[in-house]
């Protein structure tokens, strides 16, 4: 795992790290609220390289971001995590699959942990697809609630494409 800092300026969780690559990676959690009574603290989780150099595989990238991840969720029981690959993503499907194993080493640790997948197509194309995850603590949230949560915020992403 690389080690990473918190920008304590930005408006939003925002931490950052670099590789032995002199690769950067920023990884934020923007608070997101489409009006639910469900949580306050919804965020939707975003990772990305800002310099990368397209050396070999660095298994310590998704070892350090899902310890970010891991230390996000630890400073309140009550987030819930929301992952979208868009089709404006490079190969959504691959990243959807890569982020579903990166939750799998997840929950060894946070048990209390439950993932919900759906799959959605576009507005207007039925090609555009979209692949979403949440992580909620399933402690907390119910799967049924966060089922019709998942369908709320769809359809708050709908609103926002037209």
């Amino acid at each position: 795992m690389y080690n990473y800092i918190k920008d304590e300026g930005a408006s939003h969780p925002l931490f950052i790290f670099s590789t032995d690559n002199s690769d950067i990676y920023k990884v934020e959690f923007f608070p997101y609220d489409y009006n639910s009574s469900f949580t306050k603290k919804l965020y939707i989780l975003s990772f990305f390289p800002v310099a990368r150099s397209f050396y070999n595989y660095d298994f310590k990238i998704s070892s350090t971001i899902i310890h970010i991840i891991m230390a996000f969720l630890e400073t309140d029981l009550e987030i819930a995590l929301w992952y979208m690959c868009s089709p404006d993503d490079y190969e959504p499907r691959v990243i959807h699959i890569v982020f579903n194993k990166w939750f799998n080493v997840f929950s060894e640790d946070f048990k209390d942990y439950s993932r919900s997948n759906q799959i959605f197509t576009g507005y207007d194309e039925e090609s555009e697809v979209f692949y979403i995850s949440l992580i909620y603590n399933h402690t907390i949230f119910d799967k049924e609630r966060i089922e019709q949560e998942i369908d709320l915020a769809k359809t708050s992403i709908e609103n926002l494409k037209s």
